[in-house]
């Protein structure tokens, strides 16, 4: 149980890291 919460918030951790960078990137590109 723990291992999987624990997955689940580098998961999502991940996601918003991908996310912020996308962002950050689209907007450098303007």
């Amino acid at each position: 149980m723990s291992v999987k919460i624990l997955l689940t918030e580098i998961m999502i951790n991940y996601k918003c890291e991908r996310f912020t960078i996308c962002f950050l990137y689209d907007k450098m590109q303007e």
